[in-house]
């Protein structure tokens, strides 16, 4: 029995000694970690095609058991039929034989046929990939397919084209062939890869036979307006691109959800809806951006607000007022996301704009504070004295501390982007363009020593200004992109006026003393030259954006946005004489015109569909300011197109034009000063009045009254190194939005 008991209490005993003597300092040593090892081992290309005699590089990536990341480990490569096709030790792949496989130099052609390819490495093994030798491969065919049986066949539109709206879907097929010295070996090269080279234009789905196999087919289907390329490829070679084409936008309408109408009024912080029905160029189609189908279609259309600060609308229509004031929201068909790659560019409109206009909240007597930025061109060209651009903040405002400015101005204007990351300062100069970040801590302003003159205008995305330089030597204009930082230098001479599109497609700038229109487009060559019928001053577009507008002392002329660079058909002229400046009306009725001593409003309706849309003008209508000639100053409009306001040289009041009730009043200066420049809240409820006073003044435009003088002091505006400071007046002013 005692052996009994002995002997287990050794068979417990053992185990334990065992245990311990493995535990570091108890005698024992630490047992090495083994190696890494893969988990899984992924072998590219996942499929191959490849001439007799020809190769092809095979690499494998092992990923780590345990780290699951990818590890270094040696990979032995195998074919399964090396009489078609062996792989050297590094991955490099023969149509025949290599002479050595440490070593490959020279690979001997062998026939043809198909090899399954494998990377190996500690005991694992990826999923082998298929690879086809064939002859080698002369040209590849792609050709449509004729409706399978039985399936009726699609209706196309003009030109071929399939619509996006159609139950079942439109598709068309397409099958590729695979030729060598004339012969059709398709069926020995493998499967194709299809690409459609604008691939939002179609899906292509390649298509398998009854044994799901790739058999060379595949099935476009329409998904955006526009044209596609369209090819197959293999083994290094490339088919003749085929067209496709999804039928582009021929017309869109927009109504207000639930209410139709367009126009939209509420008080802040209310919601909309904006339904845009758009129809296609096929004759069997129906509308294609169709609110009321369901589910409800769509198309890639470009939705934007003319004053985001108050309202804005995103890319399905949803309007929401942000803030007090108004805007008018078009939406329209334009490249590179609709009607993409049209030649010439088919850029889609709808006859009639949104109009929106939010009150303030009934129950909230202060204003919304925005910043306000005033700046002087006081330092002119002294070598001794910097600029500084001053903001003016809180309520009910006060100045804060300068930013001292590369060099002195000669314009400020601020873009009013829906993105915030865009919003910024322009300032002209002829040293310079100076940017300036008012949003940075502290603000930033860094200057463009390349592109000089004066800031003409300013896309609504925030992301395009245009510059033109009359004073140097070459006289030209510049195009700078903010987001890319690229300028382009454009042989425009003379530019005196410019304006961009409503979605930000087309800029229109008055060139040449202002007897010729120039076309700046991001999508297409610059127009040149285009004469005008009477000289213009001054630019503007349409509510919608499918005309722009010209405007000069012997009338107006206008231009569709869409239209043929060939032979640009420019209308007019319309005889309004003395205009000096010309704006939209946010109702999108039309415009309003400056023409001493007159207000002139224009109405113009739009007609007709896709690219060869009308503007109709009706009777203008001219109201006497009863100041008799004058010299403006600078022309503003409310966001709500109910008040426009002129600054009069030497007038120590501004005018204020009632624009439904076709009246006129003014705002007097407090001291009766002259005004310099003026800048208009995005919600129109505060007209900001420099002057010579040396004053800001914060003009109420609901109460008629100088409510706030602001001082500005030279100091404040301009510092020299050495001597007296200059008489700097704060004579350049911008609200940011």
């Amino acid at each position: 029995m005692s052996r009994v008991r002995y002997a287990l209490r050794t068979a417990a005993i053992l185990p334990l000694l065992a245990f311990f003597a493995g535990l570091p300092g108890c005698g024992g040593s630490t047992p090495k970690p083994g190696p890494t090892l893969p988990v899984t081992i992924t072998l590219a290309p996942s499929n191959g095609s490849v001439d007799i005699g020809g190769t092809l590089v095979f690499t494998a990536i092992a990923i780590g058991r345990a780290s699951k990341t990818p590890i270094a480990v040696t990979f032995k490569f195998a074919s399964s039929n090396t009489s078609v096709l062996t792989i050297a030790n590094n991955g490099l792949a023969c149509g025949g034989s290599w002479d050595n496989l440490a070593t490959p130099q020279v690979c001997t052609p062998g026939g043809a046929g198909v090899a399954e390819v494998t990377a190996s490495a500690e005991g694992v093994t990826s999923s082998p990939v298929t690879v086809f030798v064939h002859q080698h491969i002369d040209q590849i065919f792609v050709t449509a397919l004729p409706p399978t049986p039985g399936t009726p066949p699609p209706t196309p539109g003009p030109g071929g084209c399939l619509s996006t709206n159609q139950t079942p879907a439109q598709t068309v097929s397409y099958q590729a062939t695979a030729v060598s010295a004339g012969v059709d070996i398709s069926s020995t090269v493998g499967p194709f890869t299809w690409t459609a080279v604008s691939p939002t234009v179609t899906t292509l789905t390649p298509l398998k036979d009854v044994n799901g196999v790739l058999n060379g087919q595949v099935q476009a289907t329409p998904k955006a307006p526009g044209l596609a390329q369209v090819f197959a490829s293999i083994a290094n070679t490339n088919s003749l691109p085929t067209t496709f084409i999804t039928c582009p936008v021929q017309s869109i309408t927009l109504a207000v959800h639930g209410i139709g109408g367009t126009s939209i009024t509420g008080n802040k912080g209310a919601t909309a809806t904006i339904d845009a029905t758009v129809t296609d160029t096929n004759p069997v189609s129906k509308p294609i951006a169709d609110p009321t189908a369901n589910p409800p279609t769509t198309v890639p259309l470009t939705w934007v607000s003319s004053n985001p600060a108050s309202v804005t609308v995103s890319t399905t229509g949803a309007v929401s007022s942000t803030g007090a004031g108004g805007a008018t929201i078009t939406a329209s068909c334009i490249p590179p996301t609709c009607n993409i790659n049209s030649v010439p560019l088919q850029a889609i409109y709808p006859q009639t704009a949104v109009s929106a206009s939010f009150n303030p909240p009934t129950n909230t007597t202060t204003p919304t504070a925005f910043n306000v930025y005033t700046t002087s061109t006081g330092c002119g060209a002294a070598q001794n004295c910097t600029t500084l651009i001053v903001p003016i903040t809180g309520t009910p405002g006060t100045a804060g501390t300068g930013t001292s400015l590369p060099s002195t101005p000669n314009s400020l204007t601020f873009s009013n982007p829906p993105a915030s990351s865009n919003l910024k300062g322009y300032l002209g100069a002829q040293k310079g363009l100076i940017q300036f970040n008012p949003t940075a801590n502290p603000p930033t302003a860094a200057s463009s020593a390349t592109i000089t003159g004066k800031v003409l205008a300013l896309s609504p995305d925030g992301t395009s200004v245009i510059i033109s330089d009359t004073q140097a030597a070459f006289n030209q204009v510049f195009i700078l992109n903010v987001t890319s930082g690229a300028q382009t230098a454009l042989p425009v001479s003379g530019a005196i006026a410019a304006a961009f599109s409503p979605d930000n497609l087309k800029a229109f700038i008055v060139a040449n003393n202002g007897s010729n229109l120039f076309v700046f487009s991001t999508q297409a060559p610059l127009q040149k030259s285009i004469p005008l019928p009477v000289p213009a001053t001054d630019v503007a577009f349409t509510a919608d954006g499918a005309f722009g507008f010209m405007a000069g002392a012997s009338g107006l002329s206008f231009l569709a946005t869409c239209d043929n660079p060939a032979a640009p058909a420019v209308g007019g002229p319309i005889a309004v004489p003395g205009v000096v400046a010309i704006r939209t009306l946010p109702d999108a009725s039309g415009f309003i015109m400056l023409a001493p001593p007159n207000i002139v409003t224009l109405p113009v309706t739009v007609q007709g569909s896709g690219c060869a849309m009308t503007a109709t003008t009706g009777t203008t209508n001219t109201f006497g300011l009863g100041q008799g000639a004058f010299t403006p100053l600078d022309f503003l409009v409310s966001s709500d197109a109910k008040k426009a306001f002129i600054l009069v040289k030497n007038l120590g009041s501004v005018l204020v034009f009632d624009i439904p009730g076709q009246s006129v009043s003014s705002i007097a200066l407090a001291g009766n000063p002259a005004p310099l420049a003026a800048s208009l809240t995005p919600d129109g409820i505060s007209l900001y009045v420099s002057a010579t006073d040396g004053n800001v003044h914060k003009l109420d435009t609901q109460s008629g009254n100088d409510v706030l003088q602001i001082p500005m002091l030279s100091s404040d505006l301009c510092t020299v190194t050495s001597g007296p400071i200059p008489p700097c007046l704060p004579d350049l002013i911008a609200v940011r939005p």
